[in-house]
This record gives structure tokens, C-alpha cells and sequence, in this order.
């Protein structure tokens, strides 16, 4: 983010009574054409944007809203803030179906096209914090508010580390243990407990499968898993549970895993925003079609958040040099052709495809997936010089045995 974002005393009302959402952003948006950051006609455009891309999320503290609209009206950055004196009604963010009680209302004035995405993440990294959070709500000086949001925003704090994070652990020795875990599927219990035992128990990276209809690449232990997520929630919701994630485990890798075609229908740039403010690390999306895949790219980089990609095990040579090139955190490597799901051995082409993406220069953690589900298979991908394993069914599979922590367990020692 280049520009310097001000937030000042007469851009925050800290008793904002507002009737509905609407009223809500006329009000900060009459204080930020005053103060002379925008020209009067923003509020209309952050008003019909607001109908289009509703931004109301639910936090465990309180649920928050971010309007914000196209830069052509802005004059200088700026975000005006609001502390409603009752929960305001906003639309949730890719549900229009729900609505979100909002105490916390940030509208956003950014000049840049394109940085109202890091904005956002360091907004939202400020209201993830249940002490930054708490300070805003229960503070009625304006000053203070303003001070809080702008130590959030201009003072460097940033919501992605995955990058980071995988980094010191490789430096440290430690092989990466990527574990699959869906959103919204009843039959893993509770989702910030069972997560936690996941961390406890020697997962490094949450992959955090969105929930889809039509799962191609998946076998039946994960079908069946989103089948039932989608019995009792929406994508939207799966996503917005994150966000619950993110302030139980701060310092969690915490990575999506879903179809293009969930992407596609919330719209790229939408995607993206909703993924970086519930406080995802990263989005990996395993079928992502050729001509998509700049603009998805593109759109993650804006928003601060990692793609680690899916090597296919039939790597082409030609596509080598450019996996090597555009990794960064983790890449996927498939370590057996076909779909999802517990079986035998693993196929020797991992050895070849590591050590190629090795010699063209790639710096990010190779980790295997696919079939994975026995130490044994672990132990033969760390010989072959896999950085790490990626595992998905075999865990769903001893949640609902009853004895994932001590499966987890065994699968990180033969990392070990």
C-alpha cells in the first residue's frame, strides 16, 4: 500500500444511530466529503456498490461492515469510522439472504484502484484481535478510535505470515504437515475445538475445504463430507466461519481449498476480498482453467493472499520453469494420479517432479498429496525429498472413528 490512509478525530462517530445500512454509510460519507477526502457524489456510488457487494461480516465480538466504492470520486485516502450505538442491519457479504447486526462501520475513501484490498486485510486483521476489537467498542473518545485504526492501518499490521510462517519452520528442520479440514460438515464436531486439536496434534497448514456440489476431483470420503456441509450451510457461510478460526488461532496457517467454480460464482474480485477479510492466508483451487488464472492470480496478489499450486504428477517439462518461478509457500504435488482418498504406495514420478522443479529454482515447500493415509507413505515421499505431506480423507475418516488425535499424531511423527 503506498498512499497514507488518514484517520482522523473528525472522521469517527463513536454514538452513530443509524436507521438502516444506508443511512449508516450517508452519514460517514457526508463526514468524509466534509473533512475533503471525497466528492459528494461517492456516497451514491459506495450506496449502489453496498446493494451489489454487500459487506456486513459477523465476528465473534461484534459483526462489522467495510462500504467502499470505486476511487473515481475520492480525493485524497481516507476511512471514516462508526460505532453504532445499536446493531445496524447490513446485507452479509456474498449471502444476500442474511443479514448482520454491524456495531463496527469503516467506509473506505482509497485513491490507489487497487490497495482498498490491503486496506481491507489490515482493517480486518484489526477486528479480528479480540483486545483491538474490544478497545473500539467500548471507547468514546474519538481520538482513541481513530489512534487504534490507525496503528492497524498505517502502522505495518498485516494478516498474511503463511509465506512467513513455512519459511522459519523449513529453516528450523521441521517437515510440513498440510491437513485437510471441511468447513460446515457436522460430523467433525466443533469446528474451533477440533481445530485446535489439529494444531495441538502437528498439523502446520489448515486447508480448509470449501464446501461444493460437485467435487470431480474428490473421492467419496470428501464428497460425502461437503454433501452433508451443504445439508446445514452455503459456501458464503463455510467462508464467513473462518473468520471464527482466525481469532481462536491468530497465529494459524490458515489456507482455503475449493472449485474454481465457487470463485467464478461470487466473482474473482469478490472471492478474493471475502477470502483476505475472514483472514485466509491463502487459496488453493485445483482446477482453475488456463484463461482464469492471470486474472485469479492477480486478484489474490492484491489482497495479500498466498496460491500455493497444484503440480500435477504428469508435470509437463514444458510447465516446470514456471511452477518453480510463481511458487510460493507450498506447492501441492500430486502424488498419484486419479482422485481423492486413502490407497497404497505412491507414485516414483514425485521424485522426478521434485527434483526438477528443484533445478529450475523453486524455493517453496514441496509437499505430496493424494492418496496419502499411511506413515509408511510418508516416510517413502521424505526419502523421495518431498518437504512435506498434504492429507485429506484418511483424517475425516478417523474424526469420525473417534481417534484423530492419535491418527494425526502418527502421521506427524513419521514426518519426524
Amino acid at each position: 500500500m503506498s498512499e497514507k490512509i488518514a484517520i482522523k478525530p473528525e472522521l469517527v462517530i463513536p454514538d452513530l444511530v443509524a436507521a438502516d445500512s444506508q443511512d449508516a454509510i450517508r452519514q460517514l460519507g457526508e463526514a468524509l466529503v466534509s473533512a475533503g477526502y471525497a466528492k459528494g457524489s461517492y456516497i451514491d456510488v459506495v450506496l449502489e456498490r453496498e446493494k451489489s457487494y454487500p459487506t456486513g461480516i459477523e465476528f465473534p465480538l461484534c459483526g462489522v461492515a467495510m462500504p467502499h466504492g470505486e476511487p473515481d470520486d475520492v480525493l485524497d485516502a481516507a476511512i471514516a469510522i462508526g460505532r453504532c450505538a445499536n446493531p445496524v442491519p447490513f446485507k452479509r457479504m456474498e449471502d444476500f439472504s442474511q443479514e448482520v447486526g454491524v456495531r463496527l462501520v469503516a467506509m473506505l475513501a482509497v485513491a490507489d484502484p487497487t490497495g482498498h484490498l490491503d486496506v481491507l486485510g489490515k482493517l480486518i486483521a484489526a477486528f479480528s484481535d479480540e483486545e483491538t476489537c474490544a478497545a473500539l467498542l467500548s471507547s468514546d473518545d474519538p481520538a482513541t478510535i481513530a489512534k487504534v485504526v490507525d496503528d492497524a492501518i498505517n502502522g505495518g499490521v498485516t494478516m498474511n505470515h503463511m509465506e512467513q510462517a513455512l519459511s522459519e519452520k523449513r529453516a528450523a528442520g521441521r517437515k510440513i504437515f498440510v491437513g485437510y479440514f471441511p468447513l460446515g460438515d457436522p460430523a467433525m464436531g466443533d469446528q474451533v475445538e477440533r481445530v485446535g486439536e489439529f494444531i495441538a496434534d502437528g498439523v502446520d497448514v489448515l486447508e480448509l475445504g470449501i464446501p461444493y456440489e460437485n467435487p470431480a476431483l474428490d473421492g467419496a470420503v470428501v464428497s460425502a463430507s461437503m454433501a452433508r456441509a451443504l445439508e446445514v450451510t452455503t459456501a458464503a457461510a463455510a467462508m464467513d466461519s473462518i473468520a471464527e478460526l482466525r481469532t481462536a488461532y491468530p497465529d494459524a496457517c490458515l489456507q482455503i481449498m475449493c472449485y474454481y467454480e465457487t470463485i467464478e460464482a461470487m466473482g474473482i474480485e469478490a472471492f478474493c476480498e471475502h477470502a483476505a477479510a475472514v483472514g485466509a492466508d491463502g487459496v488453493l483451487a485445483p482446477n482453475v482453467p488456463d484463461e482464469a488464472k492471470p486474472a485469479l492470480a492477480e486478484a489474490l496478489d492484491r489482497a495479500g493472499l498466498l496460491q500455493p499450486l497444484f503440480v500435477p504428477v504428469d508435470l509437463a517439462d514444458e510447465d516446470v520453469a514456471s511452477f518453480a518461478k510463481a511458487g510460493r509457500g507450498y506447492m501441492f504435488l500430486q502424488a498419484q494420479e486419479g482422485k481423492t482418498g486413502p490407497r497404497d504406495g505412491v507414485s516414483p514420478r514425485v521424485e522426478g517432479n521434485v527434483d526438477r522443479l528443484r533445478e529450475a529454482g523453486a524455493t517453496a515447500a514441496l509437499c505430496a498429496g493424494f492418496g496419502i493415509s499411511k506413515p509408511q507413505q510418508i516416510k517413502d515421499l521424505m526419502a523421495m525429498g518431498a518437504d512435506g505431506v498434504i492429507v485429506g480423507s484418511s483424517i475425516i475418516d478417523a474424526v469420525i472413528a473417534g481417534d484423530s488425535r492419535e491418527y494425526i499424531s502418527s502421521l506427524r511423527a513419521a514426518l519426524d
